[in-house]
């Protein structure tokens, strides 16, 4: 017990001696260092004080901004609700399905798992994507650059006559899907006061939601359309 104890303490006094030395190179740079050291504690200090009253007032456009942010959730939330559900979408099946001995149309099970598993496949390769151009280019322009390849992207599965190319439409849309899930939390639980971090991320959720509830109302409207425009 004795020598781990001793280890323990070795290596404490180390960390505290680079914490010491990097404190002492960054007062020599900084001219200003003691100034800004007590200012950013007496920030922190004082946004973890604070209310979630104070904390509208004092900071109603960072609100918007996450909100506004945020509200992308609900069209990625819509769209994966409406690939999900249209496997068993009359229409939808007789244009990309195969047809049975019954003269029933029925898309495969394999491309079911393959569309689906596609989407998040482009999801995944997103999330790591958006590490990079958000710290990089910051989150503004990360999300609109996000939402101008959903609007390009949206016109390969719009204008899809077969399966495959549906499934190519699925993985690029799946790129800025994954964009919008980290941005838009990592906004709200960065950029936003503490006092607000909770509420903003939960509105996140309820995004999703949103879109969901959406995606199937329409399903429902059109569901007895005999039409390609049903899907």
């Amino acid at each position: 017990m004795a020598l781990n104890l001793q280890k323990v303490d070795h290596v404490d006094c180390n960390i505290l001696h680079i914490e010491d030395v990097a404190l002492r190179r960054m007062s020599v740079t900084q001219p200003h260092f003691a100034e800004l050291t007590h200012e950013a504690r007496d920030a922190t200090r004082s946004e973890r004080d604070m209310t979630f009253l104070q904390a509208v007032k004092l900071y109603p456009k960072a609100i918007a901004w996450s909100v506004v942010l945020s509200t992308a959730i609900i069209m990625e939330a819509y769209d994966i609700q409406l690939i999900s559900t249209f496997y068993a979408f009359p229409k939808f099946r007789e244009k990309y399905g195969v047809r049975g001995s019954d003269g029933t149309y029925e898309v495969p099970a394999s491309w079911q798992s393959g569309l689906s598993n596609g989407a998040l496949v482009g999801e995944i390769i997103g999330l790591f994507i958006n590490g990079y151009i958000s710290e990089r280019y910051g989150y503004r322009k990360s999300m609109l650059m996000s939402l101008v390849a959903m609007i390009v992207f949206i016109f390969i599965p719009f204008f899809a006559q077969n399966i495959q190319t549906l499934l190519v439409g699925e993985v690029f849309q799946g790129l800025p899907w994954g964009v919008f899930q980290t941005l838009t939390t990592a906004y709200a639980s960065e950029v936003c006061p503490v006092a607000l971090r909770a509420y903003l991320t939960a509105y996140v959720n309820l995004c999703w939601v949103i879109g969901q509830l959406i995606g199937i109302g329409v399903l429902t409207g059109l569901l007895k359309r005999e039409d390609e425009w049903a899907y």
